[in-house]
């Protein structure tokens, strides 16, 4: 069972996140794998029974024995989750964090959290801390799902911050939303159903077998293309305020493409009978 007050203080951390030093890639390296094409939907009506589907396509540029997608959902949380306004937060606070950060950096070999910088192509810059690593070390790998583990702060450009927070996974709470996740391409083809499926489900793959917000390519050529794609059902999600996907991919000689896309939402429908 993970310590409740250290997962408290992940959390917090982010809120200050631009005066931790982390692991910083820079994401305009020489790709070795090329993001073709994305699809999310253009808005989700929350708490209504309806299916939506997202999905993406990749190609390795050259034979490549490991390349492993990383995907996350994140979303403004209320301020008063954290009780700290954004960019205000106190020396007091900083040096917390800060201590909480190196105390966790020094049981380990390397550093349990990773920051990414990126620009949008509406020119606002984002500050993406991961502390994915540490939460499966304090909670293991088949229950780091159930917490927030990723964090972005955006600086728009007119000088406005704002702040997420998501986990990493194909969609915000698995277990009550992800109908299926399936992947095709070159020799390849799998599709992972939960339970949400019902009977359909059955001779299928668990979608269990799927690691968090994870699937691992391995032998892949030089050329080849893959498709992955994912079914949600959105009757159990929660309304959110600003959500946005984000694609990693990881090839072992660096970051790969990165790729962040908005999503809207509609209110749940009112009864004005």
């Amino acid at each position: 069972m993970p310590d409740r007050r250290l997962v408290g203080l992940l959390g917090i951390a982010l809120v200050v996140a631009t005066v931790v030093t982390g692991v910083t890639f820079n994401v305009r390296e020489e790709e070795k794998v090329v993001m073709l094409a994305t699809q999310v939907p253009e808005a989700v009506q929350c708490q209504t029974k309806a299916t939506l589907v997202h999905s993406f396509d990749f190609m390795v540029a050259q034979d490549l024995p490991d390349v492993v997608v990383r995907c996350a959902f994140l979303a403004k949380p209320p301020e008063s989750v954290y009780g700290i306004p954004w960019g205000q937060a106190g020396l007091a606070q900083k040096q917390l964090v800060q201590g909480l950060l190196d105390g966790l950096e020094g049981t380990v070999a390397q550093k349990p959290y990773q920051t990414y910088e990126l620009t949008t192509d509406t020119g606002s810059e984002l500050t993406i801390v991961d502390f994915t690593e540490a939460m499966t070390m304090l909670a293991g790998e088949d229950r780091v799902k159930d917490f927030y583990t990723i964090f972005v702060i955006e600086r728009l450009p007119g000088g406005n911050v704002s702040f997420y927070r998501g986990v990493m996974d194909f969609f915000f709470n698995r277990d009550s939303t992800i109908a299926q996740i399936s992947y095709s391409g070159r020799n390849m083809s799998k599709t992972f159903r939960s339970e949400l499926m019902g009977e359909s489900a059955e001779g299928y793959p668990a979608l269990s077998e799927i690691p968090s917000g994870k699937i691992r390519f391995q032998n892949l050529l030089a050329g080849q293309k893959v498709h992955v794609e994912v079914t949600v059902q959105t009757e159990s999600m929660l309304c959110q305020e600003g959500v946005f996907r984000l694609l990693r991919l990881d090839t072992g000689y660096g970051l790969g493409a990165m790729v962040v896309e908005r999503i809207g939402y509609t209110p749940i429908p009112m009864d004005r009978g």
